[in-house]
């Protein structure tokens, strides 16, 4: 099983990792708990066709602020809801004894 990882960008997530198969496993899980189709998704929530269809088939590679945001008020969840954070190896030998 391919496991595709993201090195996170964030500060807020220092050193960690963000697994673009759980964020994208949650998109579509949301949007099958509102029955709703990639076009929805893209129509309603103001975003583009190919970032539905990433977001969805777990392809995207970044996740844009203001995606992000549309897709918060369209799911009505927060950001911990399409993403789920999975720390990734020690940096540098750090926590090794």
């Amino acid at each position: 099983m391919k496991r595709a990882i993201l090195r996170a960008a964030s500060s807020a997530l220092g050193r960690g990792w963000l697994t673009r198969r759980t964020s994208a496993a949650r998109a579509a899980a949301l949007l099958g708990e509102r029955r709703a189709s990639i076009q929805d998704l893209a129509r309603d929530a103001g975003v583009a066709y190919g970032t539905a269809f990433a977001l969805y088939h777990d392809r995207a590679s970044r996740y844009d602020r203001d995606t992000l945001d549309k897709l918060c008020r369209y799911f009505n969840c927060t950001v911990c809801d399409i993403l789920a954070y999975t720390p990734g190896p020690p940096a540098d030998g750090a926590g090794s004894e």
